[in-house]
């Protein structure tokens, strides 16, 4: 069974051809490897380049020269910072923010958070609105939606607005940092605003968690909660809005306003 939990992280439980049990992760701290694979920090070893049984690679290598990616982010302060994840912004030599309005402008890392796959970066723009927190918690069934930027130079540019529950109070193995949803996260949401009925964010999309047993696959998707999100961005002394959420509004004005805060991020490799 291999679970792809980003872009850049995942791990695998199987059994190889000749019968041994075979382990590993990639992309995971040995903290992260061990939650996932069932195993006390002492129990994963250091990575190693070949041989048998398990495996890891604690801290992801940086990334080959030339190779860039995108992610999603949304503004969360007047003074232009955008969160997004972690797994976005790592190992980028350069940052820019692409806003749907037009243009592109340069972008600072704030800090970030690999445990939680959270980041911050900053940017000059003065944006047009930005994203407000909801101060209640996640409620199973409710409604989620995300806004972000999947499948870049595949789909559309101008951004792709998806619909969905929250299936879950937590996420793999009963990590109650995260929520499942049924809202669709695809390659580039990473890092996007997840919004409840009334538009206030309720999660920060990180995961699309894939399995595939025979022909049997599954899609599993997953978000860091809003108060993880907020007690990071706190951290770092930016005070996002909040709100104590409200009448559901209808998805055509929910998209509308999550457009206005809602940024492609943009790594480059130089």
């Amino acid at each position: 069974m291999f679970n792809g939990l980003s872009p850049m992280s995942g791990y695998g439980i199987g059994t190889s051809n000749t019968g041994r049990h075979v382990a590993f992760t990639y992309g995971l701290s040995r903290e992260q490897s061990g939650r996932y694979l069932g195993l006390g920090r002492a129990g994963i070893p250091p990575a190693t380049g070949s041989g048998g049984g398990a495996s890891t690679a604690p801290t992801p290598p940086p990334r080959a020269p030339g190779k860039e990616g995108t992610g999603s982010g949304f503004f969360v302060s007047r003074q232009g910072h955008v969160m997004t994840n972690e797994h976005v912004v790592r190992g980028c030599a350069r940052l820019q923010v692409a806003r749907i309005a037009g243009g592109t402008v340069p972008a600072s890392l704030v800090a970030a958070d690999a445990a939680n796959d959270l980041a911050a970066v900053k940017t000059k723009a003065a944006p047009p609105s930005v994203a407000a927190f909801r101060t209640s918690g996640v409620r199973q069934g409710e409604t989620a939606v995300a806004y972000g930027f999947p499948l870049t130079g595949l789909v559309t540019s101008g951004g792709a607005f998806t619909t969905g529950t929250v299936s879950a109070l937590a996420g793999l193995r009963d990590d109650t940092r995260f929520f499942q949803l049924s809202t669709p996260i695809q390659g580039g949401n990473s890092g996007g605003p997840v919004l409840d009925g009334s538009g206030a964010v309720i999660g920060v999309a990180t995961a699309s968690l894939v399995s595939r047993r025979g022909g049997d696959v599954q899609n599993v998707n997953f978000a860091v909660k809003a108060d993880i999100a907020r007690t990071f961005l706190d951290a770092q002394g930016i005070r996002p809005e909040t709100s104590a959420g409200g009448r559901e509004l209808p998805a055509t004005e929910i998209a509308q306003r999550a457009r206005t805060f809602t940024v492609r991020v943009e790594c480059k490799a130089s």
